[in-house]
Parts: structure tokens; C-alpha cells; sequence
């Protein structure tokens, strides 16, 4: 006959704490957005970037912003993000750049995509990678990074785990 260990059942109550713990708090995230919900329309669940905000400050590169100016329910205590779409035209550069309040995830949608994350302390070297449609990257928050369009023109959708991610130019 098998008896379970102390170890064991300890790590099976922990387990199930865990669990119910943390189904507990995705129904409270959950039922937050649900009350909110009233405050919003259908349509505000479906983000049109085409009525976003504009974004022309650099030469060749042109884009939308979706944030909590233009799209409410992405300020919400639960969601808290912001996505912008850019264009490139061929062989522009998007300069070395940080956000200060957010990682931001890039997606790929058309042409190929250099892309640069300069080392944290400058030890090894920037990482670089060419992306492809499709592709995705990752740029951790406050890490300084940028963008060449080197076969385009080129489309990027940018999201961002925060309402306002912020940008700031930087040298390196």
C-alpha cells in the first residue's frame, strides 16, 4: 500500500491554494471590466486605427496611435495598453529610441524590418535581427532600441503594455 508523503500533500495543498487563488483573482479582473463594461459601446471593443490619432514627426515614417485619448478602454485598471501602427518607406531609419513606461511587442506585417536592442550595460553589443512578416519581437522596457526598414515599403503594428509608454530619442 502507497501513502503519500508529508512533502507531497503539502505540495498538492499549496497547489490547489494556488489555484483557487488565482481563479479567484481572473473572476475579480474579470467582473471589474464586466462593471465597467456599461461605460462603453460595442464598438469601442474594436479598435479602428484608421481613426486613430496621426503620427508624422519623422521624415518617412508616418503612423496611428491608439491610446487612451482616442480609445478609452484601453485606460481601463485591466488592460492598460497602447498600440500603434507604422509605416517605413525603404531604407528609412526609425532612430535609437527608449520607453521609459513600457515593453513593447513588434509585429511584423509587411517588408523586412531591421531591428537593434543595444546591451543593457554596452558588455556584448546590441543584439540585432532582421524580421520578416509574420515575425515578433520583444524590446524590454528601458532598453534602448530602433528600426530600419531594409526592404520596403514596411508596416509594423507596436503594442505596448502601458497606456502612455512615452518615448525618448537617445544617442549611443
Amino acid at each position: 500500500m502507497h501513502f503519500p508523503t508529508v512533502r507531497s500533500v503539502l505540495l498538492s495543498v499549496a497547489f490547489v491554494a494556488f489555484a483557487v487563488q488565482s481563479s479567484a483573482a481572473f473572476r475579480t479582473i474579470s467582473t471589474s471590466v464586466l462593471k465597467q463594461r456599461s461605460a462603453f459601446n460595442s464598438s469601442d471593443f474594436a479598435l479602428d486605427l484608421t481613426k486613430a490619432l496621426q503620427i508624422t514627426a519623422i521624415p518617412g515614417i508616418y503612423g496611428q496611435l491608439a491610446d487612451v485619448s482616442t480609445f478609452p478602454l484601453l485606460g481601463l485598471p485591466d488592460t492598460q495598453m497602447s498600440v500603434v501602427r507604422v509605416y517605413f518607406e525603404d531604407g528609412v531609419v526609425f532612430p535609437t529610441h527608449v520607453h521609459p513606461r513600457a515593453t513593447e511587442m513588434l509585429y511584423v506585417v509587411k517588408g523586412s524590418v531591421k531591428v537593434t536592442l543595444e546591451d543593457e550595460f554596452g558588455s556584448t553589443g546590441p543584439i540585432v535581427n532582421t524580421l520578416s512578416p509574420g515575425q515578433v519581437t520583444i524590446f524590454p522596457l528601458g532598453l534602448a532600441h530602433g528600426e530600419v526598414c531594409v526592404s520596403g515599403p514596411c508596416e509594423v503594428v507596436a503594442m505596448f503594455d502601458s497606456p502612455d509608454p512615452s518615448i525618448y530619442f537617445v544617442k549611443i
